[in-house]
């Protein structure tokens, strides 16, 4: 069954998916670029979508996208069957002095970019040991297959649609999206899944769906999800997803459990209070300098900022009532008692 992406989208939603549509929305088609197993997380949507998790995207159908009968995909489609690692002038990714970006992804202004492991710009160290010529060639042509493996265009349909939780209307609805969306990771849990990344582009609300507390706000993007269950490795690369949402603890290296999970929920509510301005019915994002500085922060410096607004309620609430735009300013409350529910007691977050 193909996707003609050629057809406008409107047509195509008519002729060969049926999904009703609302003015203002659009029916979600999540764009995967398969690297880690792709095919296995639409997989896993739908496998979530039959075992009846709530306030998350329905899974409708996935499919490699085909272009002139050929598979999409890196190594045939954009480099033609040219293999670069061979090419004269072909610098490797390992070479020091070179920085490496594994996982950049989508953004919204810089707080969307997506950061590897590695500190973005920091060129890696030289070794001060010397290495057999043999040993380096083995260990560079590893790392290239790794770096550079052959991605594959992916599309997942889903029932679902809304906007971007940061897209509210009023101050109160953020609140109530997120609630639906901390209920559906809840569900997601229960099933046995693990979300692992959820910046505030994950959560989604339908105005459309107010009526059905289940539809109203969701999750999407099981990219990094993980079967708890599993015996192997996931695949993914430690430490993906967005920085500015990442758990503390997951900052620095610890290995990602529930508990992280439920702390990216106060940093999207911290976000969206912060960075998100309302004029006129619409919504813009501002330039925040001072924490756009996350996303491209060493990550142990970074835990240390948010600890110093995590863990100290007076320092926190300076931050949120300096920073917070008049729009959301009713929420200082709301974003505080979060705070105290994943960092109780001032001290370490809840469960730990």
């Amino acid at each position: 069954m193909l996707v003609n992406l050629a057809l406008p989208l409107e047509r195509r939603r008519a002729e060969k998916f049926s999904i009703q549509t609302t003015p203002g929305y659009a029916a979600c088609y999540q764009r995967l670029v398969a690297v880690h197993g792709a095919r296995r997380r639409s997989a896993l949507l739908k496998e979530a979508s039959e075992l009846g998790v709530v306030n998350l995207a329905r899974y409708y159908h996935h499919e490699t996208v085909r272009v002139h009968n050929a598979v999409d995909d890196v190594s045939n489609n954009v480099r033609q069957g040219i293999d670069v690692q061979r090419a004269s002038d072909h610098k490797s990714l390992t070479d020091p002095g070179r920085s490496t970006t594994l996982n950049e992804g989508r953004s919204i202004g810089v707080v969307g970019v997506k950061r590897s492991a590695s500190d973005a710009g920091a060129s890696l160290p030289s070794s001060k040991r010397q290495r057999s010529s043999t040993t380096t060639k083995m260990s560079t042509s590893i790392a290239e297959k790794e770096a550079r493996p052959n991605r594959t265009h992916r599309r997942v349909v889903l029932r679902d649609w809304g906007g971007p939780i940061f897209s509210a209307t009023s101050c109160r609805d953020p609140v109530a999206a997120l609630e639906g969306c901390i209920t559906g990771h809840q569900s997601l849990y229960n099933a046995g899944f693990l979300h692992k990344n959820i910046p505030m582009f994950n959560l989604m609300i339908n105005y459309a769906a107010r009526d059905d507390p289940s539809r109203f706000s969701f999750l999407i993007n099981l990219e990094l999800a993980i079967k708890m269950s599993r015996t192997g490795p996931s695949g993914a690369k430690d430490m993906t997803g967005t920085k500015a949402f990442m758990a503390v603890d997951v900052l620095f290296y610890e290995e990602h459990n529930v508990f992280h999970d439920l702390e990216y929920f106060f940093w999207v509510l911290f976000w969206i209070c912060i960075y998100t301005i309302h004029y006129n019915g619409l919504y813009d994002c501002r330039v925040m300098p001072e924490f756009e500085e996350w996303n491209y922060m060493a990550s142990h410096k970074l835990a240390r900022e948010k600890t110093a607004i995590a863990y100290r309620e007076k320092h926190s609430l300076e931050v949120i009532r300096s920073n917070i735009t008049p729009f959301y300013s009713p929420l200082v409350p709301c974003v505080n008692r979060l705070r105290m529910c994943v960092f109780p007691d001032n001290g370490h977050p809840k469960g730990f």
